[in-house]
């Protein structure tokens, strides 16, 4: 909360160069480049509003009137993804998601596929990974169709 006892509310949006675009309230929502990209209208915006849980290292995150429960990766419960978790679960669903696709899309006949992920984080440096590997398993393919799949998730 604010002086008057208001709540107060930066409201600033990260780019991928890790930039930040100011949102002016002052003109109905248009976005100011503050050292970022300009954002077009033909944009796709994905939105996530994150908030507290009311549970110490437990917040809620709402997008597209879906819910889902995220916690801290140093306080970890057994009902819920830790958020290292969901980036991981992030990435590799994108490469299951956009793998089947393309093979549908191209006549491939990718019957099934799992992508495993693992994520390393050094004792010395727990808020970064050092680093990341994943595993495809595509079944219904063959070797050349599967490394060709592999290769056009990697090139996207």
């Amino acid at each position: 909360m604010d002086a008057s006892g208001d709540d107060a509310r930066a409201d600033v949006r990260l780019t991928a160069d890790g930039a930040g675009v100011i949102i002016d309230r002052g003109t109905a929502g248009a976005t100011i480049p503050a050292g970022g990209a300009q954002i077009m209208s033909t944009d796709k915006i994905e939105t996530v509003r994150s908030s507290s849980s009311g549970t110490l290292g437990r917040a809620t995150n709402h997008a597209r009137g879906q819910r889902l429960v995220l916690d801290s990766s140093s306080r970890p419960q057994a009902d819920a993804l830790t958020n290292s978790e969901a980036f991981l679960a992030g990435i590799s669903s994108c490469g299951v998601t956009l793998v089947e696709m393309h093979a549908a899309e191209t006549g491939v006949p990718l019957k099934r596929m799992d992508v495993t992920i693992e994520g390393v984080r050094t004792a010395q440096d727990p808020a970064r990974f050092a680093s990341i590997s994943m595993r495809f398993e595509l079944a219904g393919v063959s070797q050349a169709q599967a490394e060709q799949l592999v290769e056009t998730y990697r090139n996207r």
